[in-house]
């Protein structure tokens, strides 16, 4: 048809060779416009579907030509996306669409929203740097794992390739996706992935929000099983949260040793002064008990005052958490009594361990080793 319009044509499917780069090719393609604009002739380049998507070539040799100096631009067309949403009878205004190229997708490690419609171009070519007319089937192994973290094996694709012809149907082959691996598309085929319909509700769900409707309130937002803090703009909050965590356990490391230096200090003179009060009559049981009630007061009321500490601490993040404090339910503030118990209890074992190592090292101290050193 071209030849009928200017028998001047030429076809730009000369620089296509098996084992060339593929970026080689579009270079020759792109210098084999401009040669002929570098003559001082008038040039038509013509692609099938849009010359401007997925035509890196056509994009080259329009900036290499007003590089040089040379009027050029590019017209629409419609493309094979076009032709997908005519064929297969889907809006992407319906449900939104995510169109990436195959490769890029994957090597980008693309997070893909399954409510969406997603188009996947040039699944036949994934990976080749190099032409080939050979497409291993493996390849496509490599795409269907990676969408089954969003999709599930059952769930069906299509196989889609627009006719270049007007005369001609497009080729459409519908199939499960872990089927996939098992075919060969053809050169031109473009992947569409339906978007998964999450419009069916759980009844326990639906329930709750009649429910919460029928009282007065109205739902914002929902949050489900599939929003991961991991991906969402509250890991910078968990940061914090992990901060936190390890400056509580920082503290403690160094209380701890700051009380087995005290400890240490108070056990020479508590010795001292035990074995000169033995032999005026003190029983261990009242030596027990004086070391029992110096380390209630001194490690006891610590806990005391660092818990407090911690529980307005938390009581004042908690409200600061509460992004909307006049809707309601209003932040709430729970009690950590299993934390709380916990390190009672540890704070208790720790003083009686004391109380009953300071006794032991001074009841097997001699009078006079005792006063011989001091």
């Amino acid at each position: 048809m071209l030849a009928e319009i200017n028998p001047q044509v030429r076809s730009l499917n000369d620089p296509y060779e098996p084992g060339v780069h593929r970026q080689v090719i579009y270079d020759r393609m792109a210098e084999t416009i401009l040669a002929e604009v570098r003559q001082g002739l008038s040039v038509c380049a013509a692609f099938y579907g849009h010359p401007g998507i997925f035509v890196s070539p056509s994009h080259e040799a329009i900036r290499r030509a007003r590089a040089e100096g040379f009027p050029a631009r590019m017209l629409p067309a419609v493309s094979a996306e076009d032709c997908l949403f005519a064929d297969l009878g889907v809006d992407p205004g319906a449900t939104g669409c995510q169109s990436y190229e195959a490769t890029d997708f994957l090597l980008r490690r693309r997070q893909v929203d399954p409510t969406a419609m997603l188009i996947l171009w040039q699944v036949s070519v994934i990976g080749e740097r190099l032409y080939s007319r050979e497409t291993p089937p493996r390849r496509l192994s490599v795409l269907v794992d990676y969408l089954l973290q969003w999709y599930d094996p059952e769930h069906v694709v299509t196989l889609y390739e627009a006719s270049p012809y007007p005369i001609a149907a497009a080729s459409i082959q519908t199939l499960t996706l872990e089927r996939l691996p098992h075919f060969e598309p053809a050169p031109l085929a473009t992947l569409y992935v339906p978007p998964v319909d999450d419009r069916q509700e759980d009844a326990e769900v639906a329930a709750l929000s009649t429910a919460v409707q029928r009282d007065g309130y109205s739902i914002i937002s929902a949050l489900d099983a599939k929003i991961r803090v991991s991906n969402s703009g509250l890991l910078p909050l968990t940061w914090i949260f992990g901060y936190l965590r390890a400056l509580a356990v920082l503290i403690g490391a160094v209380a701890i040793a700051g009380l087995v230096f005290a400890l240490s200090a108070r056990t020479r003179r508590r010795t001292v002064s035990y074995v000169m009060s033995r032999r005026m009559g003190l029983r261990p049981a009242t030596h027990i008990a004086s070391l029992l009630t110096e380390l209630l007061l001194v490690v006891g009321l610590g806990w005391i005052a660092g818990t407090l500490a911690g529980l307005g601490g938390y009581a004042m993040l908690t409200r600061s958490l509460d992004l909307q404090p006049q809707l309601p339910p209003g932040a709430q503030f729970v009690l950590p009594t299993i934390s709380l118990a916990a390190t009672g209890a540890v704070v208790a074992l720790l003083i009686a361990l004391a109380a009953g190592g300071t006794h032991t090292a001074a009841e097997r101290a001699k009078p006079a080793d005792v006063l011989r050193l001091e």
